[in-house]
Parts: C-alpha cells; structure tokens; sequence
C-alpha cells in the first residue's frame, strides 16, 4: 500500500492512482495545492501494484545511452520558431507525428489555467500544447488512455516532466515499439495555487478576467531569455515583465517556495535520461555558437535509437549543430542536478509564505518575500550607491580622489577603471612601484556596514599590481607585494581576512573565489640551509579557482582551471585543472568536477 510519510517522495504523477484495481487511491491536494494519493484501506486489497509503479521507489535509470546526443537546434519556420517558447523543437516534433497519424500527448490549460496532461490526434490542438507552462500538469486517466492507445496499434508521442515520462513507462510494464516519449530540461514544478493567486491579483488590477497567459514570451523587444510573462485580459489590456521582475516567475526561479518538494530531492536528473528524447533551452549557447539567438534556441538531447530515428524524420526542417555534454549543462545545471533553493530559504519560511498567502493574499506575500529579489539595472545601481555612500569617511572621500584623480602610481587604463575604497582602506605605495587598473578594484567592502576594519595593500620599491578583471579585496584582508613581486588579478574576489604575500610572482585567474582567512604565499621571509632551497616560487592560480576557509596555497604551486581548495587544505603540489584537494598536505580527492557561484 503507497503511504506518502515524506512529501519529497512523491513527485504527484498518478501513476499508483490509475493502476489500482479497486480505485481506492484518491488524488488530494495538500496546503500548498499539491496533489498527493489518498488510499481507502477498506477497500484496499494490498496487491502491491501501486507501489510496483512509483517512480519514486525504483528509480532504476533505462536502457538509454550514458552520454546521449547533444545539439543545438531550431526550426527553419520562423513562424513556428516565434509562436515556441525556446527553438520550436517540440513543434516539429509533433507535427510529423500528426503526419504519420499518431496520437500527441502534453500540458493543456483549461479555462481556469489549470494544467492537465493531455492526448490528441488533431493538429489544431498543437497550439494548446506548445509553449513553456510552469506549474504542475494534473495527469488524471492520462495513462490509462495511452495504454489502451498503443494497445489498439495507435502510435503516441508524449511530452512531458522526466517524473511523468518514467511514471508512464512504470505504468505500462513493457516497451512499446509505438511510444515515442520527450521529456523536458526541468528546473521543477510549481503549484497551481499561487499561480491562481497570481492572476487572481493581475485580474483585479487590470479590473478583467484573464484571457491568455504566456511563460517565456517573445517577440522584437522581448527576446529570447529575457523570460517575458505575458497576460491578455478579456478588456484588451495586456501586462509584460520580463522574468527579473514578475511576482510569479521570481518566486519559481529564485525561492523555491513554489516548486513541489519533491523537486527539492528530484531523481530524474543526469544521465542516462528517461525519454528517447529530451528538449529544453540551450542557455549558455551563445558561447559556443555564432547564431542569431533572439528568436529562441533548443537544446536537444538523442538518447537511444528511437530518438535518433525522430531527430533525423525532421532534420531537414531543422538548424541542428552538435555540442558536448559539458557545453550543454554549463548553462542547464538542472540536466544534473536538482533544484537547490535560495540559500536561507528555509522550512520554516516555506510554511509562513504559504500561511501569509491564504490569510493574508498575494500582494502582501510579493512585498515581504519577493520584491527585494527583483533584479533591474536602476534597483541594483540605487543599492549599490547607497552602500558605498554609507560606508565613506571624510578620509575614504579623500583617498578616492587622491587615487582615482592625482595619484602618480596608480595608471588607469579607461573611464570604468575605478579604485573604490571603503571606508577603513589603506594602501601604501613605496617609490617606483606600480598599480595598473585594466578594471575596477574595490578594497574593504563588507558585509555589515560601518563596522569598522582595516584593509591593507601594501606595494614595496618596485613592486607592481596589476588588475585585468574586476576584483573585490573584502574587509580585514592583507594584501603585500615585496622584493619586487608582481601580483596579477585577473577577476573575483577575496573574502574577509585573507592574506596575499607575493615577493616573486602570484597569478590569480578570472573568477577568482577565495574565501575567508585563506592564505597565499610564494615567500617563506625566512631562509633554510639548503643547497636547493628557495625562499621565493611562483604561484599560479587558474581561472574559475575556489579557495575554501582557511585554506593556504603555499610558493612554487600552480593550480589548475576549475579546481576546488577544500578548507584548512595546505596546498604545496601542483594541483590539475578540475580537482578536488583536500589535507595537510593537500591531497586529490575527485577528478573531472566542475562548480559554479549559483545553480
């Protein structure tokens, strides 16, 4: 008998509710408006099917290829590549299917905006189907239909969550040669209840029922990736954000309020995936592509036989381009990994924001949990000059236009090559030395304003700094460059109490994160009676390095691209790009990783 102890173990797909023989399971919502299975125990005759058919109790992965296809891909119908939320993949997909007489399956709203799961032969439904919907599809007798579908010979082509799609295939208990399935690059799915609440408020604003509602709309001004939400009311008024600012799609994207828990701890990530194939939004392809994106780009990934087989059926509609897996997740972390809501986000907070959102409506819970979160070039630039002005002093006022306007040291390449000094900055120059500013460099910034603590540069006879890249030297860090080093920024930052000391030559890449107290030396200061000893070595950092807590690079180290430095590590051996090192002394404990700042 399915019991439902822990909400994150229960992805909502109906899948025991369908296969119950005794229709005992009922599907209910919960506070938060997500549906979870209810079981009659009288009626219940315990014959073990729904738990055989829970997706969430064997998650065994397919038969599909480890590391499938990857392409970039979009229609050559401009028509079709504008009305699609991404590339027009799915469009094409699904018309082929039309063309072949097959049934197709996915999200419909009803009139309510309620999303369900859905299957059709008729080719006008396509443009109920197509589009980016984000709340979660009700399934209902969904796969039940497709089952007795394929059973009567009909060919079925469905597109939906990786959950759904491997639910499906629980369901049916064997392959069938006439189901196609897509699943779709899912961040998670969240619940029709604040959705509701939502639109309930546009409607009252614009004084109208809602009429049409689009996720990710495009068109000239609105292009893809600026996540436009569109709402047409039935008194011809329209609202349109873009994602950084609507109410809805922040709260999705950023707190993880909305999304269903079990989204939190999703199992339907990596590789191999569920479906023959799967379709998303190639982020990130503008690095690695010279196509004009504005109109929409897909993501495609083949991952077995079957999805080769549809890709080529209408690889001649298609601009198709084919990538590395890496170049693919590097802009989709959720092909891999779960949702990691906001840090700080809490359980605790997830209970009061639905609480304030049933006592106290929609307008009060964008006020207290959202609207700080809306990100704008004015709300980031108010705020920013409200720090620096709050963290001056007379004697920082004056530092920085000693330094930025006279100071014969310090060389500015360009209008944007600031030094910016909080208040509690020092920087001390000796004759002959040298800072060269190619980006800005901001020194004592902190995180509590106004306490108060010294940041250090300290730059010896002829010694030079040079900064390529912006960079951060955070409160209570030390930076001293002696014996005429060279010290070299390349971009990032160094977090509170950190300490440089470079006498010879210290490297530090792009995207640089070093965190609080770490230390980095290519000089010991002190000398051992050695024939092959050497007070002084080079250290290299690579680009995209994470230096942990107190952790110390030590002379004579380099350090390879996209490396992680755990914390209190000491590190005195080169450590290979993408490597994990840990101890006294540092050794490799994974290979092959790749991190980011944020999901």
């Amino acid at each position: 008998m399915i019991n439902i102890a822990d909400k994150k173990k229960c992805c909502g797909c109906y899948a025991c509710y369908q296969v119950c023989p005794k229709h005992c399971i009922t599907m209910r919502p919960d506070e938060e408006g997500f549906y979870y299975p209810h079981v009659d125990e009288q009626t219940c005759i315990n014959c073990g099917l729904c738990e055989k058919v829970c997706p969430e109790l064997d998650t065994e992965k397919l038969d599909n290829w480890k590391i499938p296809k990857v392409y970039e891909a979009y229609s050559k119908d401009e028509e079709i590549r504008i009305k699609s939320t991404s590339g027009g993949l799915f469009s094409i997909l699904a018309n082929q299917m039309y063309d072949e007489g097959a049934y197709v399956g996915g999200a419909v709203y009803d009139e309510d905006f309620k999303l369900k799961l859905f299957v059709s032969n008729e080719r006008e439904d396509l443009n109920r189907t197509r589009g980016s919907k984000y709340i979660q599809a009700e399934v209902n007798e969904v796969f039940v239909q497709i089952k007795d579908l394929l059973n009567r010979g009909e060919k079925v082509f469905i597109c939906s969550n990786p959950c759904q799609i491997f639910a499906l295939k629980k369901f049916l208990r064997k392959d069938y040669p006439n189901l196609y399935t897509c699943d779709i690059l899912c961040k998670g799915v969240p619940t029709y209840k604040f959705l509701k609440s939502y639109l309930d408020y546009q409607a009252a604003r614009y004084g109208s029922k809602v009429k049409s509602l689009q996720f990710k709309y495009k068109d000239d001004k609105y292009v893809w990736g600026w996540l436009g939400t569109k709402i047409d009311f039935v008194n011809g008024k329209h609202y349109l954000k873009y994602g950084g600012e609507d109410a809805f799609m922040t709260a999705f994207l950023r707190t993880g309020f909305t999304v269903r828990p079990s989204c939190i701890e999703c199992h339907f990530k990596d590789f191999p995936r569920y479906a023959d194939i799967s379709l998303g939004d190639f982020w990130g392809i503008q690095n690695y592509s010279n196509q004009d994106t504005r109109k929409g780009m897909s993501l495609v990934l083949v991952n077995n036989p079957r999805g080769q087989e549809l890709l080529e059926k209408v690889s001649k509609r298609l601009y198709l381009a084919e990538h590395s897996i890496p170049e693919a997740t590097k802009g989709n972390i959720h092909l891999i990994q779960a949702y990691d809501p906001t840090p700080g986000f809490s359980e605790r907070m997830r209970k009061e924001f639905y609480d304030d959102l049933d006592k106290k409506g929609f307008r009060f819970v964008e006020k207290k949990y959202l609207t700080y979160l809306y990100q704008t070039k004015i709300r980031k630039g108010i705020q920013l000059l409200k720090d620096i002005i709050n963290d001056q002093s007379i004697k920082s006022i004056y530092h920085n236009i000693k330094y930025n306007l006279f100071s014969k040291t310090i060389i500015r390449k360009g209008l944007k090559s600031l030094l910016l000094c909080y208040r509690g900055a020092l920087i001390s120059t000796k004759p002959y030395s040298k800072i060269e500013l190619n980006a800005p460099l901001v020194v004592g910034k902190k995180r509590v304003i106004g306490h108060k603590v010294t940041t250090r540069i300290q730059l010896d006879r002829y010694c030079k700094l040079t900064v390529n890249g912006t960079f951060s030297v955070n409160e209570g860090s030390y930076i001293w460059i002696t014996k005429s080093g060279h010290l070299t920024l390349d971009g990032g930052f160094i977090n509170e109490g950190a300490t440089i000391t470079c006498a010879t030559k210290v490297h530090i890449g792009k995207g640089a994160n070093i965190a609080r107290e770490a230390v980095i030396r290519d000089y010991d200061g002190h000398y051992i009676e050695d024939l092959n000893y050497r007070t002084a070595k080079p250290v290299w950092i690579g680009d995209n390095v994470w230096v942990g807590y107190r952790a110390m690079i030590l002379k004579g180290v380099t350090i390879g691209d996209g490396s992680i430095v755990a914390a209190n590590a000491v590190v005195t051996k080169d450590v290979p790009p993408h490597s994990i090192v840990a101890g006294n002394p540092a050794k490799i404990i994974r290979t092959n990783i790749n991190w980011r700042d944020f999901q």
